[in-house]
């Protein structure tokens, strides 16, 4: 199950930052290079996860999947008050700080 966790934090993650960086400056940059270090280090959970969420029908491309369930949770975030986006935004890249390679 872990692995699955690990995908869904791919899209999850993946959403939220749109969201962010589209509302908070300079936030691209600093979680480009977070999360390109994460899914580094976590690249064979994430294809593992991958292949479990796709074996169990998780990953359509239509209708109810982990992808819009992420997409629906970072639409949350862009319409909370801004220093709750912030603080939220704040919080996604510090968990890529306190989890590096895990």
């Amino acid at each position: 199950m872990q692995a699955l966790e690990t995908h869904f934090r791919l899209l999850e993650a993946g959403a939220q930052a749109e969201v962010c960086s589209a509302k908070v400056v300079g936030f691209q940059a600093k979680f480009e290079k977070l999360f390109s270090a994460w899914r580094k280090a976590n690249s064979e959970a994430i294809a593992r996860g991958e292949a479990l969420a796709e074996a169990r029908g998780w990953n359509k491309k239509d209708g109810t999947s982990l992808r819009s369930f992420a997409s629906m949770e970072a639409q949350v975030i862009a319409q909370i008050p801004s220093d709750d986006r912030q603080r939220r935004c704040d919080e996604l890249l510090a968990s890529f700080i306190a989890s590096r390679g895990s």
